[in-house]
């Protein structure tokens, strides 16, 4: 087998794949039987070549259906669409070629039709292919009675046939159909999100802001909203891999209705996405109902332009804001310290890092331990930092139920301070108050890493 012909059957899967999702079997049955749908009786069998031309010497191709017409050329650099201006898939805009250029009548119909209207002929799907020096336009109308294939006939003549499989798809119905749905659909660009560095990101749900926040000049993050904290870039991936990995499922159109877009919830969207790249891109994105169980409808606000979205690269959508602040209070290497301290009402835990050449000792209130002892420290103290909600307005008092102090080796100087919240309920103590040098943070932490750290005064040996 060729690597050209393993390339075409790993395609035409990903097409028929592709279809699928779109449509799904039954749906796509009913919608084109919805408006074609001919009660004529097939006559005997008689096979006829419609189309049958080598791929490589076609030149162009066009397909005219309900949803418009697409064109597509052979250049320089390949098959591409030019009727529209959308980045598609080259490999898929080839293989659609590869379809259109075999196309075969399975059974005649009728010979010397004068109506053609009762095949669905009045307003047929066009499919026209173009070599140096020849073209030839094949007409594709309604279902047979049976659904099973299409009524097709050569443009100038008057014999109808019933369309047969392709040398590239068995089924007939199937390979009908990809001249019959929105073809952008299947060959464009299945990437949503450009694969860019962002630089701003805007986030709401239900009219509320989730997350706002910018990238500095030392690549560092800042966030506003929900709360005014400094981040980094590996605590926002869940967001941006997510959205570089999100998936286009169908094409559905855009200058639709404001009764269509209602339905599809892009009038008042639950989700709103705005971002910037470094290349100066600037988008905004609005999430509406779901599609199906697996999709949901999208709309790019400046184009007006809706699709379907491929819903398991977008569990993000409902991630509470805490997920997204996540591991960025304070995610840097223990090397990067001189001194931790942990101070609680019963006594102290004083890490003390000396750097002498290539080599670290390690002392824990004065003893010697090992890495893995440093390691098990230092992880307690990042679990007891770790956001668990976000309460903002408030001004916390009282005394701090714990203080962690980071001396890095440049001198800088970090100090967190736990202070308790106490539930007026039961007057229990189930989170604390995060406050990072004096400042109330708006993060709360939950009660177990906070007790975890305090509950030893011993040094572990």
């Amino acid at each position: 087998m060729s690597k050209g012909t393993k390339t075409l059957i790993i395609v035409v899967t990903l097409a028929v794949v592709l279809a699928g999702a779109v449509f799904g079997g039954k749906a796509l049955v009913d919608y084109i039987y919805s408006i074609r749908n001919p009660d004529i009786t097939t006559e005997p069998d008689t096979s006829k070549e419609l189309i049958n031309v080598n791929a490589r010497k076609m030149k162009k191709l066009s397909v005219e259906n309900s949803y418009g017409l697409f064109e597509f050329e052979d250049t320089d650099n390949g098959w591409v669409m030019t009727s529209h201006d959308h980045a598609t898939d080259q490999g898929i805009v080839e293989t659609y070629v590869m379809l259109a250029s075999y196309i075969k009548a399975a059974k005649l119909v009728a010979e010397n039709v004068s109506d053609k209207a009762v095949y669905e002929m009045n307003s047929p799907i066009r499919v026209t292919v173009t070599m140096e020096d020849s073209q030839e336009t094949i007409l594709i109308g309604g279902l047979t009675p049976t659904n099973e294939t299409f009524y097709v006939m050569k443009e100038g003549d008057n014999a109808v046939y019933t369309l047969g499989p392709s040398i590239y798809m068995a089924d007939p119905l199937t390979f009908g159909s990809y001249f019959a749905m929105n073809i952008l659909s299947l060959v464009i660009d299945r990437d949503y999100f450009p694969d860019m560095d962002y630089n701003f990101l805007h986030f709401e749900r239900d009219n509320e802001v989730v997350i706002e926040t910018s990238k500095n000049q030392d690549l560092t993050w800042t966030m506003t909203a929900p709360i005014n904290i400094q981040t980094e870039a590996t605590s926002l991936s869940v967001i941006f891999v997510s959205m570089k990995d999100c998936q286009i499922v169908q094409y559905i159109g855009g200058g639709l209705d404001d009764e269509t877009l209602e339905q599809y919830g892009l009038v008042n969207p639950k989700y709103v996405i705005h971002y910037t790249c470094d290349s100066g891109t600037e988008r905004t994105v609005w999430f509406g109902n779901d599609s199906s169980s697996a999709c949901i409808y999208a709309m790019d606000k400046e184009t007006g332009e809706v699709v379907t979205l491929d819903k398991s690269d977008l569990e993000f959508l409902d991630n509470k804001a805490v997920d997204l602040v996540a591991y960025v209070i304070y995610a840097e290497s223990v090397n990067d310290h001189s001194k931790v301290t942990a101070t609680f009402a019963g006594g102290s835990k004083v890490l003390d890092l000396i750097y002498e050449n290539d080599t670290v000792t390690s002392l824990l209130n004065g003893t010697a331990v090992t890495s893995t002892q440093v390691s098990e420290f230092y992880s307690g103290l990042l679990s007891a930092l770790q956001p668990e909600d976000i309460e903002t307005g408030v001004t916390p008092e009282g005394q701090a139920a714990l203080t962690i102090t980071f001396e890095k080796k440049d001198g800088t100087v970090t100090e967190f301070s736990f202070i308790p919240k106490v539930s007026a309920e039961d007057g229990k103590v189930y989170q604390y108050y995060l406050l990072e040098n004096d400042e109330y943070t708006g993060i709360l932490v939950g009660f177990k890493g906070v007790d975890a750290v305090t509950a030893n005064t011993a040094v572990s040996q």
